[in-house]
């Protein structure tokens, strides 16, 4: 990790606005980078606090996906280049998988779904 990488945990909805402001800056950064690693770390501890502060359960992503897909009149064959195979969107769209942090920002940027529906949603 590089050392000129400084975060600070999330513990208001204050900070965490700002933290998602900062995700969505970071967004696209490259791998290996102090911002990579940044948003990295960002995005744990926004789950975290997410986590501890508003539990979602575990449906809420899947649901929330699949309405979105239905809204942007999208199929699920249009996740696969962010999320991968046939079988993993579908685990995804079931809610029996949940978006990692390397599906978050595939999503965000393929599709403009918002971080904040994605960001929170129990990734691993």
């Amino acid at each position: 990790m590089s050392a000129s990488v400084l975060v600070a945990p999330v513990r208001t909805d204050a900070e965490l606005e700002e933290a998602l402001k900062r995700i969505d800056e970071l967004f696209g950064a490259p791998e290996g980078t102090a911002e990579f690693d940044e948003f990295d770390i960002l995005t744990i501890l926004v789950h975290d606090y997410e986590l501890k502060r508003h539990p979602v359960g575990p449906s809420e992503p899947a649901a929330a996906l699949r309405h979105y897909l239905d809204r942007m009149e999208l199929s699920s064959k249009d996740l696969e280049p962010h999320v991968g195979t046939k079988s993993m969107v579908s685990m995804v769209l079931n809610g029996r998988r949940p978006l990692t942090v390397k599906m978050i920002p595939n999503l965000h940027g393929g599709l403009k779904i918002p971080l904040a529906l994605l960001a929170g949603s129990g990734c691993r």
